[in-house]
Parts: structure tokens; C-alpha cells; sequence
């Protein structure tokens, strides 16, 4: 991962799940990451969190489809990744058998 190092990377759904342990990876390649989740998400905490491993990592509140959150993301360094990890899918039945 060393084309990570001292770019920007900005991760989406990055206060949760697989976009929180994208983020933990970026950080400890080098990355400088933004953190681009809902205003309500854990967000600003998880930023916090990661404070020690590079004090730039912070926290922008968004929806995913606002042009601010890549833009905010490409100020510490060249925009070098985008790992898209938002998303909301609601349980259900991906497939259903006929009646017999």
C-alpha cells in the first residue's frame, strides 16, 4: 500500500462496518483519510478514535451525493483513493419459490 502514502483517501460509511476497518487500514498504510458519513453516524467519534495515528483524519458530515465530501477530502494531499462503503439496505427476501 505505499501509493497510499501521504495521499488523501476519503472512505464513505467510514463510521461503521467495513468502511470503519477501510479507514483503520488507510491510516496505518499512510493515508491521510476522510471520513465521509451521516451527520447523525458515529462519525466525529471514530475520527477522535484514530487522532494518534494521524492527526489530520478527520470527520465530514454528509450525504454521500454532495460534491463537499471529495472536496474536503482532497485538501491534505492528493485525492489518491475513494472507497465507497455507504449505503442502507433494508432486510428481505432476495429470492422467492414458487408455490407448490
Amino acid at each position: 500500500m505505499h501509493e497510499t502514502h501521504r495521499s488523501a483517501a476519503l472512505v464513505t460509511g467510514g463510521a461503521s462496518g467495513l468502511g470503519h476497518a477501510t479507514v483503520t487500514t488507510l491510516l496505518h498504510a499512510g493515508a491521510h483519510v476522510v471520513i465521509a458519513d451521516l451527520p447523525a453516524s458515529p462519525g466525529a467519534a471514530v475520527a477522535k478514535e484514530f487522532v494518534d495515528i494521524d492527526p489530520r483524519v478527520r470527520f465530514v458530515p454528509c450525504d454521500v451525493t454532495v460534491q463537499a465530501a471529495v472536496d474536503a477530502a482532497s485538501e491534505p494531499g492528493p485525492l489518491r483513493t475513494a472507497v465507497s462503503c455507504a449505503g442502507v439496505a433494508t432486510p428481505g427476501r432476495m429470492l422467492s419459490a414458487p408455490d407448490h
